[in-house]
């Protein structure tokens, strides 16, 4: 009886919020660099009716030509984060268009992840990725978090990005 109870409670405590990557408030942007050469741009933007929980939001214009297209934001201005505590990558996300949207870590050795895939759609959505997903860099020092799109037709979406932030553990004490 006691190991059900407890079960219950460990999977219904919340979350708790590791970094804070980007919140438009107490994390503003920091910067953002180019990772193609379609003209995409990753820029923060303020309005109350466009934004998630905040009046600022970032917004990219990633145009895909020749298949692919991407932008990258720099959350330390190049600057390690260190997310080897982090289960997960969280974010709110919407798009001018529904489309797959790719993630990718990028460390200071230069090195990109694999690719993780989210849905995205004209509605605002959490999405919550698995940080050991992310294969292929070293999770103590995350430069940059790409986002990008493949498409077999040259198109231009606009993705409004809100709350990036890293998930460590479950707030067990409280």
């Amino acid at each position: 009886m006691f190991k059900i109870i407890g079960l219950i409670f460990i999977l219904f405590s919340p979350s708790v919020i590791g970094e804070v990557i980007y919140n438009g408030e107490s994390h503003p942007f920091s910067m953002s660099a180019k990772w193609d050469t379609n003209e995409s741009v990753l820029i923060q933007k303020s309005s109350t009716s466009s934004s998630f929980s905040s009046p600022n939001y970032l917004t990219a214009t990633i145009n895909v030509a020749n298949g692919w297209g991407g932008v990258a934001y720099v959350p330390k201005k190049w600057k390690e984060l260190n997310l080897s505590k982090a289960l997960y990558l969280q974010l709110a996300v919407k798009s001018s268009k529904p489309t797959n949207i790719a993630i990718q870590l990028y460390d200071s050795s230069k090195v990109s992840s694999n690719k993780q895939i989210i849905k995205v759609t004209k509605d605002y959505q959490f999405h919550k990725i698995a940080i050991d997903q992310f294969t292929g860099v070293d999770p103590f020092t995350i430069q940059a978090i790409i986002f990008s799109i493949n498409s077999g037709e040259e198109v231009t979406y606009r993705i409004d990005l809100d709350d990036i932030e890293t998930i460590e553990s479950l707030d067990i004490a409280k």
